[in-house]
């Protein structure tokens, strides 16, 4: 059985992209000697180099910093809260369970007394 090397069905894959630092050094773009080695040669072209202010860069900085504390504070304050109401649904459900099994003693008891009058009684009370 013979195979091809070639089908028409299978779809070529797109061309690799020509690396970015393959297109900077293979450029051909003509630099002059003046460029090169006169009194620009070392020196930043004009606008590529801000000089910032460091006290803005400082305020800003302080003011989100002052932000984020706030933020952790008022976090802080809230789970703070958060347990203190738990600790009270904790506690209130606790009595809520304590009543609950005391009711249920209670009925119970109710409950054999009623129990125990019925079985003395019922000889002498008629069921109509």
């Amino acid at each position: 059985m013979l195979c091809e090397l070639y089908s028409p069905s299978i779809t070529m894959p797109e061309a690799p992209k020509q690396n970015f630092f393959a297109k900077l050094f293979a450029s051909n773009a003509m630099v002059d000697a003046d460029q090169l080695f006169g009194e620009t040669a070392g020196k930043a072209p004009a606008g590529v180099i801000k000089k910032e202010d460091v006290s803005v860069n400082m305020n800003q900085l302080r003011g989100t910093a002052e932000s984020t504390n706030s933020a952790i504070h008022d976090t802080r304050m809230k789970l703070i809260e958060r347990g203190q109401r738990l600790n009270e649904v904790e506690i209130a459900s606790k009595q809520m369970t304590d009543r609950a099994e005391e009711f249920s003693s209670l009925t119970h008891k109710v409950m054999l007394k009623q129990k125990e009058k019925a079985e003395w009684s019922w000889p002498f009370t008629s069921k109509k």
